[in-house]
């Protein structure tokens, strides 16, 4: 699929290798901080596992994931926030299109923008929102809906009405 909503939960929800292990040890950390011995918390740990049989790890696991899992988020977040590019760190995500090893790649989003401002005649960089309303009026037109059902159909679907006169009036100048 080429939605990037899509894309970006399925991306989000892959089982990155390290977070497992990476909650496995701030769980334990965080047991000796509340039991005060590294002694216990493993004891904990380790009691936990081997009396259920192994049962308890369905708790263990999801909890050691979902900790680990924030602390990759954090990592990536602050990294992103110095600009740093994390490319396959952290779970071999992809690495971004604006990297200097990739330096011909461009985002859909860009490839979108700048398809529509050399379409439109116009040298402004559109939003992701004004794009989206454009393609779709140049869609619906083509389909033969009249201006009234398209802005119809779209205030229905929650887009303000400005938004709309103003993405009918870049299809306009067309």
């Amino acid at each position: 699929m080429s939605n990037p909503v899509y894309r970006e939960l399925k991306r989000a929800l892959i089982l990155s290798p390290l977070a497992i292990p990476i909650g496995l040890v701030i769980s334990f950390i965080l047991l000796i901080i509340f039991l005060g011995d590294p002694g216990s918390a493993f004891g904990i740990m380790a009691i936990s596992i081997i009396c259920t049989a192994g049962i308890s790890l369905i708790i263990w696991v999801p909890i050691w994931y979902l900790l680990g899992y924030m602390v990759i988020a954090l990592a990536r977040m602050g990294l992103k926030a110095v600009g740093v590019d994390a490319g396959a760190m952290f779970g071999g995500s992809k690495p971004d299109n604006h990297s200097p090893a990739n330096p011909a790649a461009e985002s859909s989003l860009q490839n979108l923008t700048t398809s529509l401002d050399e379409d439109l005649g116009i040298k402004s960089n559109l939003t992701k929102d004004q794009a989206a309303l454009i393609k779709y009026i140049r869609k619906a037109k083509q389909k033969g809906l009249s201006n009234d059902a398209i802005t119809q159909n779209l205030g229905q679907n929650g887009w303000n009405i400005d938004s709309i006169n103003q993405a009918f009036q870049l299809v306009g100048q067309e």
